[in-house]
């Protein structure tokens, strides 16, 4: 199999990582410009200067000519969020299938060539929204699902940017100006998680904003609410903030009868139900979600009613973002 990564940053090398692993024949190339990184190790915590990933993991580099000249079975876009639809409409005619790392992109404009391009591939474009075979969301959801009553719902993912990759200056990374998109699209994991979980309380939202930093105009917080009841929700409270203070991803919902609450840093899911509480803790990776997400979607497991509501649910992300 032929693929293109397009980006060779934090993501990137992910990819480059897994598909290495899931199979030493892939043929696979990459392109990133002048961009230049050394090897980062698995846990984002340390980079090494002097190791270059492309010779690491036996990749193949493209100039951007040869790139627009090669076809791909599967192209993955690594790139920041504001380069994603240049790079899409430059090669989706070149592969057979396409991942963008979430967030999809940044304005309704975009949105609307997303569509056409989504269009023309057939379904085949996936959102690389990986958290979606996260086991404590996958476990959270059959519990949801089970509930009896109106349910209120909490969630909190607040990781200050500065912690997010400790192996660089995390205030020249694209993220620390308005350009990366802001908090709701960088921690966006959390909202297609809650879209998959009740999909109509997109609309429903009240939506505010913060900006901690003097001089800045990067949204660096946010706070979703819903206080009046749709579909399943009676009330709704999710925080999502890259800015200086709490590191914590955690969550809670209740129907009054059973409750169940996760934390995403511990890894564990806490259920109770008739006085009696259960905890469980869950062992899994990021590169073992890139892997799930990498599996199911070159094996094509993934219905195209299915890759229709990711698709959806994505570009709900973006337009929540621009309100």
């Amino acid at each position: 199999m032929n693929v293109l990564i397009v980006g060779l940053g934090s993501s990137g090398q992910r990819y480059a990582r897994v598909l290495r692993e899931m199979s030493p024949q892939y043929r696979i190339m990459v392109y990133r410009g002048e961009h230049r990184m050394g090897l980062i190790n698995k846990s984002l915590k340390e980079i090494n200067l002097n190791i270059d990933p492309v010779s690491y993991y036996n990749l193949e580099e493209l100039s951007w000519i040869e790139t627009c000249k090669r076809d791909y079975q599967l192209v993955i876009i690594c790139t920041p969020v504001e380069s994603h639809l240049h790079y899409a409409r430059s090669l989706y005619q070149r592969s057979e299938k396409l991942i963008v790392e979430k967030p999809l992109c940044m304005s309704q404009g975009e949105i609307e060539e997303f569509n056409q391009i989504y269009g023309l591939m057939r379904g085949k474009v996936l959102v690389g929204y990986q958290h979606f075979y996260n086991p404590i969301f996958v476990e959270v959801s059959k519990q949801y699902a089970s509930m009896k009553f109106a349910r209120e719902i909490q969630i909190s993912y607040l990781e200050p940017l500065a912690e997010m990759n400790p192996f660089r200056d995390m205030s020249t990374h694209h993220l620390s100006s308005p350009r990366g998109g802001g908090a709701m699209l960088a921690l966006s994991h959390e909202l297609d998680f809650l879209f998959r979980l009740e999909p109509e309380i997109f609309g429903k939202l009240s939506t505010s904003v913060g900006i901690s930093m003097i001089h800045s105009k990067n949204r660096d917080s946010y706070t979703l609410s819903s206080n009046a009841q749709v579909g399943n929700v009676r009330s709704l409270d999710v925080k999502l903030s890259f800015a200086p203070g709490k590191n914590e991803r955690w969550g809670f919902i209740s129907d009054g009868q059973l409750e169940i609450s996760w934390d995403l840093k511990a890894k564990s899911i806490a259920k109770r139900h008739a006085g009696i509480k259960e905890t469980f803790t869950f062992e899994y990776s990021s590169d073992g979600l890139i892997r799930d997400l990498l599996q199911s979607y070159i094996s094509n497991e993934i219905s195209s009613i299915e890759l229709d509501k990711r698709f959806n649910r994505a570009k709900q992300i973006v337009e929540l973002s621009l309100l």
